[in-house]
């Protein structure tokens, strides 16, 4: 489900990077929250209030003149220069609600996110 190595290179089509860039996004709150909280109790349905933050669906408070939102961005960098190509807050993404049923399956997208070391 988590092949292992380093990231592979995003795609050069701007349309194509920014679903990958989310399927990455779904790569590693998968390995990194999911997995490990499978050891210790079911996560699946705090993952799914995590998707649902990250979308909008909750994630905020607001009064008569303020709301607050809680975002989740996502951004490609550059490891040298630290310099971000691209960013991408999820809310602003395709559905990571969505996505978190494909990604409970190991299925993150057309483009590979890892590549082999």
């Amino acid at each position: 489900m988590f092949p292992p190595g380093p990231l592979a290179h995003p795609p050069a089509d701007d349309r194509a990077r920014e679903l990958w860039l989310q399927h990455v996004a779904g790569y590693i709150l998968m390995r990194d929250v999911r997995r490990p909280g499978l050891e210790a109790f079911d996560v699946d349905a705090a993952v799914y209030g995590l998707m649902q933050v990250a979308e909008g669906v909750t994630g905020s408070l607001h009064n008569d003149c303020w709301e607050v939102r809680v975002r989740v961005v996502v951004e490609l960098a550059d490891r040298n220069t630290d310099e971000v190509h691209q960013r991408l807050d999820l809310y602003e993404g395709d559905g990571a609600c969505t996505g978190l049923h494909g990604w409970i399956d190991g299925d993150y997208g057309t483009y590979p996110i890892t590549q082999p070391s």
